[in-house]
This record gives structure tokens, sequence and C-alpha cells, in this order.
């Protein structure tokens, strides 16, 4: 059967809960199925993930839809990233794997050796952006996927899911990508067609409070010039919230047949890349 044809389930996967979307077949995709299950933390969880992956094996099954590709976006608590430098000194795939893991040794410390490493696929002579999760989760949802029946053909990211989606978007020059979540958010700055900086960074107060203060924070730190404009993805904000003459773009996920972005803001992280 043509993967255009076959039906798709969304699967956001993140701290609090798991939302998974199924997808109808077709040219125009529409929304037949949206569910939704809370994470339970247990006491011998030793990763901070395990309590999503209880949810999404015991809840997935409930789409009924062997058969179907899945996708998984992971939220950006359970994904750390860097920024790898280019250098003419390291050739092919696998040094700049190593390169890689050594870079989020020397940020985070041994407890790197224990994680999955992937590289984006960037411009010669440019730098690429890696990103690093605890070796045993994609093998968890990928278990968790095959016990419903499903096709695991994807598991991404939030931040380069959102980036991937409102690439073309991302006009200005310097620009600002930040993604929000529940008490975090992922920023994502580039400039002349490079990445400058990448961070993930926690949110204490709120959005509306800490906006302002963290972006110009970070764009002094990663020294992208100025001016930047920052892009905000933050479903469910109503209103920016941001000020002070800062330029900003909000980016609201497309409707769907059966997916309102203001009403069915607990799918939206599911539905960040959906064509």
């Amino acid at each position: 059967m043509s993967p255009l044809w076959r039906k798709r389930v969304r699967i956001a996967f993140a701290p609090d809960s798991v939302a998974a979307v199924l997808m109808a077949c077709g040219r125009k995709p529409a929304v037949e199925k949206k569910l939704a299950w809370p994470c339970q933390p247990g006491p011998s969880d030793t990763h901070p993930w395990q309590a999503a992956i209880r949810a999404l094996a015991g809840g997935i099954g409930e789409l009924q839809a062997k058969g179907a590709d899945a996708t998984v976006v992971l939220s950006n608590h359970f994904v750390r990233y860097a920024l790898l430098p280019w250098s003419d000194q390291v050739t092919g795939a696998e040094e700049r794997q190593a390169m890689a893991r050594i870079s989020f040794e020397r940020h985070f410390g041994g407890a790197a050796k224990g994680w999955s490493v992937r590289l984006s696929d960037d411009a010669y002579g440019k730098p690429s952006l890696a990103s690093a999760v605890d070796m045993p989760l994609p093998e968890a949802i990928v278990q968790a996927c095959n016990g419903a029946g499903l096709r695991p053909v994807s598991v991404q990211p939030y931040l380069m899911s959102v980036f991937n989606q409102y690439r073309r978007q991302l006009a200005a020059p310097n620009t600002c990508l930040v993604v929000a979540e529940p008490r975090k958010i992922g920023m994502l700055m580039a400039g002349a067609d490079e990445w400058f900086a990448v961070r993930t960074l926690p949110l204490r107060d709120g959005l509306s409070q800490e906006l302002l203060p963290l972006v110009r924070r970070e764009l002094l730190l990663a020294g992208l010039p100025a001016p930047a404009r920052v892009y905000l993805h933050a479903p469910g904000e109503v209103a920016a919230p941001m000020a002070d003459g800062q330029p900003l773009d909000l980016l609201e996920l497309p409707p769907h047949a059966g997916f309102s972005p203001r009403d069915d803001v607990a799918y939206s992280m599911a539905m960040s890349g959906a064509a």
C-alpha cells in the first residue's frame, strides 16, 4: 500500500501526558480519533520518561490502528541539544558522530555515555545540530508501538518538528525560534544560514513573565547579530507575551478536519509537523 493512503498516528510524548491522533489516509488528511492518557510516576522509576512509556503502552491500543505509520514527537523535557561546529579535520559520519558524543560528555558529564545521539544533515562547512536522549527510550517507544500493531517510522524532538514545519516562514536574516510547553522552552537561534545556538530552559513563573528576559539574555549569549526576530510556537497562548519593541511572530498550527488549534491544545504537540 502506498504511504499516501496508509493511516497515520501522531503521538506526543511528554512528562505529564501522552496524546495520540489517528489521521485518515488520503490527499487531505483528517483526524479520525484523538486520545490522551495521564502519566503516573512510579516509586521505582529510574528515568523521567518511564511513566510516559507505561501510559503509551497501556493506552495506544485504544486507537485500534493496526498497520498505521506512527510518528512520535518527544517533549524537550526528554531531549538534550548541542551545536557541533564544522571542522575540516573531522570527515565522515562516524567521526562527526564521535565528535558529537564528545561534545555532550564535555557539557553534561559522564551521564552522556548512556545517550543515543543524532546529528542533523546540514550543509557542508556549516555547524550541525546534535540531539541526545536516554539510550533505552527510542527502543521502549518502538516496543510500545509494535505492541499495538503500529509501524514506528519516526521519533523526533519537538523543537526540530516545529522548525521543520515552519522553516519557510522563518524569513528574517537573524531568527530565534521559541517552542513553549509546560515548564520548558526550547530555543533555536540562527543567522546567515547557519546555527548560532540551541538551548532548552525551564519555565518557573510562566511564559508571559519570563519570555522577554530569557530571549534577550540568550540572544546576547549566542552573539546573534541584532536585530533578531523571535518566532514563537506556544499552543494555548492567546496573545503575544512580548513587549518593549521586540519583533515577534506567533506560529500557529493550521486547522485540519477534526482538529482545531484553539480547542484541541492537548493534541498540538502531536500535530506539529503534520502535513
